[in-house]
């Protein structure tokens, strides 16, 4: 996040006037185009934005990704051990599981880089439906290049020609 030319910038009232997302202490959940996974459990890599989430948590995550039935046909499910990468994982899985990640989380504002890239048309509908049932009453900003993804946005700003 970059720190304004003028005005300011503000969450539930509070001023935040230094740039970087890791100054808002997890109040602000970021997905990045390139989903970052790490060596470790799917568990392990759910947890890294809200190490306390139970498996609850977990498996209400995975299921709104559609990853539920995946995991749970991998003989360690959650304890499922992954590569540096991702690697064990599909370039959609590890994007899903990136967005499972940000729903555990659960910050104040969710922002979402082509949450849906990658994947087909029918999964891209039912994450977009359930980032939105799972975040509801957070800011959520949504960038993509997809309008469908964007039918049910309470404001939509469209940028042309932009960088």
């Amino acid at each position: 996040m970059l720190t304004p030319d003028s005005g300011t910038v503000a969450l539930g009232g509070e001023r935040l006037a230094r740039p970087g997302m890791a100054a808002y202490g997890g109040r602000i959940g970021y997905l990045l185009q390139r989903t970052e996974l790490f060596r470790g459990s799917i568990a392990d890599n759910l947890l890294l934005g809200r190490p306390d989430a139970n498996d609850d948590k977990l498996q209400i995550a995975v299921a709104a990704v559609g990853l539920d039935l995946a995991i749970a046909n991998l003989s360690k499910g959650l304890h499922h051990q992954l590569g540096d990468g991702g690697t064990g994982l599909s370039g959609g899985e590890r994007r899903r599981l990136g967005i499972a990640r940000l729903l555990v989380a659960s910050p104040d504002v969710d922002v979402f880089d082509e949450a849906t890239e990658g994947l087909d048309g029918a999964t891209a509908a039912l994450v977009v439906e359930n980032i939105r049932f799972e975040t509801r009453g957070r800011a959520v900003l949504l960038a993509t290049h997809h309008r469908v993804e964007a039918v049910n946005a309470d404001t939509l700003l469209w940028i042309e020609k932009g960088n």
